[in-house]
């Protein structure tokens, strides 16, 4: 996907035009530090159980979500948003967020490996149709 190879130059251009919109204020400052702390952590925890060219994992925050690193991703910068305290800096970190993650899981395959596939039926994945 194009957009996806472009992401870093994305999210820097976004988070800039998010920012002429911010207008921060020490509440919206502390309630999206908790927010961006608890998205840090939920990565923390998936990069603890996930093992790269290994079985699917299927244990931790994976038996919760399929892609709990993208979700914390979303949770941090939920908590951007939340600090710029803007609802344009809302609505370009979401188009922004949408643009790169849009075909971010494949859909399941017959050349998946059989506990990809076993996965696809249990948890959502917002591509296998559920």
């Amino acid at each position: 996907m194009l957009i996806y190879r472009w992401r870093p130059l994305l999210h820097g251009f976004a988070g800039l035009l998010a920012l002429a919109f911010s207008r921060p204020t020490d509440l919206t400052n502390l309630v999206a530090l908790a927010i961006v702390l608890a998205g840090a952590g939920l990565r923390i925890w998936a990069l603890v159980f996930i093992r790269k060219g290994e079985e699917l994992c299927t244990t931790g925050p994976y038996a919760l979500v399929r892609h709990p690193l993208y979700l914390g991703d979303l949770v941090v910068i939920a908590g951007i948003v939340v600090a710029m305290n803007s609802l344009a800096a809302a609505l370009i970190a979401g188009l922004a967020m949408a643009a790169l993650y849009a075909g971010a899981s494949e859909p399941p395959t017959t050349s998946m490996p059989p506990a990809s596939r076993r996965c696809c039926r249990w948890l959502p994945c917002g591509r296998c149709g559920r």
